[in-house]
């Protein structure tokens, strides 16, 4: 039978389980920053610890408030929902000009582990190029991992996740 008063899910049940969750992710793009997969789950998972923190309606006026307040929460708005919906249509979605993916020559698994040193072949990256405030802030394009790195940071020194 379901949880008819379910929060969460599975043992994901608040703002801090989903922080643990976004640091797994970070090391797993860490580990591999070319792969796409983990770079998407990264950046909704972060998008999302706003609805964690500050849950339901009552939360609502405080999650835009926050967002609006922070440029880093605009940049990983628009590329959760970019991601999420394929294209993003909302007015307030101004920060991302675009995304793609560079190098990685062959693909993952294309020659048996530990035949060519690492950086013999340019590796896959991923990067995110910027528009308007974000772009003046953090650069014209910067990777995922950089930006990634960033978002973590921020989360992870929140004051009232901190509070949790």
């Amino acid at each position: 039978m379901g949880n008819e008063n379910m929060t969460g899910i599975f043992d994901l049940r608040n703002a801090p389980d989903l922080l643990k969750k976004l640091q797994h992710e970070y090391r797993q793009l860490e580990a591999a920053p070319g792969n796409a997969y983990i770079a998407f789950n990264f950046f909704v998972t972060a998008e999302h610890m706003l609805d964690w923190l500050y849950p339901k309606k009552a939360g609502e006026p405080k999650r835009k408030q926050t967002r609006e307040g922070e440029l880093l929460l605009q940049i990983c708005s628009h590329l959760a929902n970019g991601a999420k919906h394929f294209e993003v249509e909302a007015k307030q979605h101004q920060s991302v000009a675009g995304s793609l993916a560079t190098g990685g020559l062959f693909p993952d698994g294309f020659f048996p582990p530990g035949l060519f040193p690492k950086g013999y072949f340019p590796e896959k990256r991923l990067i995110v190029n910027l528009k308007g405030r974000p772009a003046a802030a953090f650069g014209q394009s910067i990777t995922a991992l950089s930006l990634a790195r960033q978002v973590l940071s921020y989360w992870e020194n929140h004051p009232d996740l901190k509070a949790h």
